[in-house]
């Protein structure tokens, strides 16, 4: 059974539903859901899926500004309209860890919590509520992005940070005799079959250079050598590593959007189990777009001080 198979039986039945129906959605217009989970990383990719559907449902425009009914009072100072109907996402519903018959603690005494279940819970939109106005977050994705195809050496070394973060080399100037057509290669020799090194090469743009590695980071966070040596360019799993490229690049103000997501998942419709599948790409790709953007983020915050 798939991660995403044992996690709809733990769903309730309407969720179940909807969380299906959301995953079509998201496969006739894959840039779009990448689009709206880079907009709310904070929310796992399976809630992505069902903030968008429900608000394309309501004939609305995606809007990330969706939260639970007391953060709209504590954090906002504002109220949702009475009679409004939220949005039903996904909360697990944690327990304590049992191993040998006893409760696991941490080693601050608390007890080891896991996620048992799943419930549904609500958050609403921003269009819903009344009060104080709404706080303008400027749009800083074009701050990394230089003109003429120039990129910022930070997001670059924050990207290498990632690399050292997860002990993988990175090799900017191999020649295109070793990697030939290919831009780049994540390489798995160590022993347990994880990442070792990834090779870029020689002749790449800045911009192609920061994208390709993007791209070879996330088969080294998401994938080991068996995974990576029996894919193929029209795998799910070069998916799940165009899709994080997609999103890390768009967070960082560059424009990759002449990607190949409606070729890969075309290759793939005959599929029987393509839905749940999609659905654990999408939980992958999330958790690979969030290790990436935090050492980034941090990095880039750090030499700015």
């Amino acid at each position: 059974m798939t991660n995403s198979k044992a996690t709809l039986s733990k769903l309730p039945t309407e969720q179940q539903e909807l969380l299906l129906e959301g995953v079509t959605v998201a496969l006739d217009n894959w840039q779009g859901y990448m689009d709206c989970m880079s907009k709310i990383p904070d929310y796992s990719a399976n809630n992505t899926i069902l903030i968008m559907l429900q608000q394309i449902k309501r004939k609305r425009d995606f809007s990330p500004m969706v939260r639970g009914y007391k953060t709209w009072i504590k954090d906002f100072k504002r109220h949702v309209v009475k009679g409004t109907k939220g949005y039903k996402i996904l909360a697990p519903v944690m327990v304590p860890l049992i191993k040998d018959g006893q409760k696991v603690f941490r080693d601050d005494g608390k007890p080891v919590m896991r996620p048992a279940n799943f419930r549904a819970i609500s958050v609403f939109d921003h269009r819903d509520t009344e009060g104080e106005p709404l706080p303008q977050k400027p749009d800083t994705s074009h701050v990394m992005a230089q003109q003429d195809g120039k990129v910022d050496y930070m997001l670059l070394n924050g990207l290498l940070e990632v690399a050292k973060a997860r002990k993988v080399s990175v090799n900017r100037c191999v020649s295109k005799d070793e990697l030939g057509t290919a831009h780049g290669c994540c390489w798995f020799m160590n022993e347990d079959g994880t990442a070792s090194k990834i090779d870029l090469r020689e002749d790449l743009t800045e911009v192609t250079e920061v994208t390709v590695l993007i791209h070879e980071l996330a088969h080294s966070i998401l994938h080991n050598r068996d995974e990576y040596e029996g894919h193929s360019p029209l795998s799910i799993k070069e998916l799940e590593a165009e899709s994080t490229a997609y999103l890390v690049a768009k967070r960082y103000g560059l424009d990759t959007s002449a990607k190949a997501f409606d070729y890969i998942i075309g290759h793939n419709l005959k599929d029987p189990d393509l839905k749940t599948t999609m659905l654990d790409a999408g939980t992958r790709i999330n958790k690979a777009y969030k290790e990436i953007i935090t050492i980034v983020d941090k990095h880039i915050k750090d030499r700015k001080r």
